[in-house]
C-alpha cells in the first residue's frame, strides 16, 4: 500500500509539474495608424497609478505611419485584451505645429479600436494588437 501512495504522488506531482509550467504568455501591442497629413503626439495619462506598457509618457505619431504606443508581455491570455482597453485615463492628441487643430476621434472609446491575433500559442497566449487609424476628417 505504502508503495501505491507514493507512486500516486510522484505521477500526480508530475502531472501538475507539466501543467504549472505552461503558463500563457501574450504579447500586447497598440497600434496608431496615421494616415493623415498630420505630425500627431500622443500623450497617455493615468491619474491612478502608474501606466506600465506604455512606450513613454509622450509618443511621436508622424504622418503617414504607424507607430506602438504600448508594448508589453505578460502572463495572461488573448482574450484579455480584445476589448483594446486604453489602461489609461487618457489618451491626448497634439496636432504638431498646429494648436488650432484636434483630434476628434476618442483614443480611449473602446469601439473605435481593432483587435487581430497575429499568433496563436498552446494555452492560449499569442501575440495580438490593437489599432486604431487616423485620417485628415479625424483632425479639425
Amino acid at each position: 500500500m505504502k508503495n501505491y501512495k507514493s507512486l500516486l504522488f510522484t505521477g500526480l506531482l508530475s502531472f501538475s509539474m507539466i501543467f504549472c509550467a505552461c503558463d500563457q504568455s501574450t504579447q500586447h501591442r497598440k497600434l496608431i495608424i496615421n494616415n493623415s497629413d498630420y505630425d500627431l503626439i500622443i500623450i497617455s495619462r493615468n491619474t491612478s497609478a502608474d501606466i506600465v506598457g506604455y512606450v513613454s509618457d509622450s509618443i511621436f505619431v508622424g504622418k503617414h505611419s504607424r507607430t506602438a504606443i504600448f508594448d508589453m508581455r505578460q502572463i495572461s491570455g488573448l482574450k484579455d485584451y480584445k476589448s483594446c482597453s486604453a489602461f489609461a485615463d487618457t489618451l491626448q492628441a497634439i496636432v504638431v505645429g498646429n494648436n488650432s487643430l484636434h483630434l476628434t476621434l476618442d483614443l480611449t472609446d473602446r469601439s473605435n479600436w481593432n483587435y487581430f491575433t497575429k499568433n496563436k500559442e498552446l494555452g492560449g497566449g499569442g501575440d495580438c494588437e490593437c489599432q486604431i487609424g487616423i485620417t485628415n476628417a479625424d483632425i479639425q
